[in-house]
Formats: C-alpha cells, sequence, structure tokens
C-alpha cells in the first residue's frame, strides 16, 4: 500500500512561477514555461529519427520496381511472340500489361505508404519512382529508336 503524499514543510520555497497557479497538493511543480506541460507520469514524445530507413527503402523500391517492370516486359513480349492468337498483333495484351503495371506500381505503392510504416513508405515511394524511371527511360530509348529508323 502506498502513503498519501505529505504536506510541503513550512521552510519551502513559495512557487517560483507567478504566471502559473501551483499545482494541486501532493504532484510535482510543473516545468518553467517554456517548456510544454506533460502529464505526470508521461515522457515528452519522441523526437523520429526514421529518415534514412525510408530514404534506404526507396532505393529498395526502385530497384524492386525496375525488376519488376523487366520481368512483366519480358513476359508480355515473349507472350505475344509466342501466340499467333494473341489477336491485332499482341498489342492488347501490352496494354494489359501496361495498365497492369501502373495499378501495381501506384496501388501498390500508395497501399504501402498507407502502412505509415518508415520501411513501408520507403518502399511505396520507391515503387512509383521506379515506375516513373522506367517509364522516362522507355520513352527516351523508343524515342532514339523512332529517330534513327527513320
Amino acid at each position: 500500500m502506498t502513503t498519501p503524499p505529505q504536506p510541503p514543510p513550512d521552510d519551502a520555497e513559495p512557487w517560483p512561477y507567478p504566471q502559473q497557479p501551483p499545482p494541486p497538493q501532493g504532484y510535482p511543480a510543473y516545468p518553467p514555461p517554456q517548456y510544454p506541460v506533460y502529464p505526470p507520469g508521461y515522457p515528452p514524445p519522441r523526437r523520429n529519427n526514421d529518415g534514412g530507413i525510408v530514404i534506404g527503402f526507396v532505393f529498395v523500391g526502385i530497384t524492386v520496381s525496375v525488376v519488376l517492370n523487366i520481368l512483366v516486359m519480358i513476359a508480355a513480349l515473349s507472350i505475344v511472340g509466342a501466340d499467333s492468337n494473341v489477336g491485332n498483333d499482341g498489342t492488347q495484351f501490352l496494354w494489359i500489361s501496361g495498365v497492369l503495371s501502373v495499378v501495381v506500381a501506384f496501388g501498390g505503392g500508395g497501399g504501402l505508404i498507407a502502412f505509415k510504416k518508415p520501411w513501408t513508405k520507403g518502399m511505396g515511394i520507391g515503387l512509383m519512382i521506379g515506375w516513373a524511371l522506367m517509364s522516362i527511360l522507355v520513352g527516351f530509348c523508343v524515342s532514339i529508336l523512332q529517330g534513327s529508323l527513320g
């Protein structure tokens, strides 16, 4: 069993902060006014130092996105080239694989960001950045190829 708090001794110094009333009897003195007031027994909020984790997983997400895009491209081109019954020279399948990569990059990336953990934020952002980089790279290569073919 605990003992109730004792009243302060008569020789205790007066309340040093005149702008605030003294705390109720038995409570510790409030911190000085330049500091925020936290409830007794609760530490101040911890500073979040997760930036390095997020940045590291952004690069992991970019790598995963590039690898997934290359695998989808190889699969799409092999299916279109192997099966002559795909229809319209396989352009429908290529459109479907392109739309699927957008859904995976932005839907999956947004879903990972929604978890609000440092590593999932980094992976989600990395998936989106990886898709954008692959799109820019493919567009650049296609424009060079078309220019060189005349």
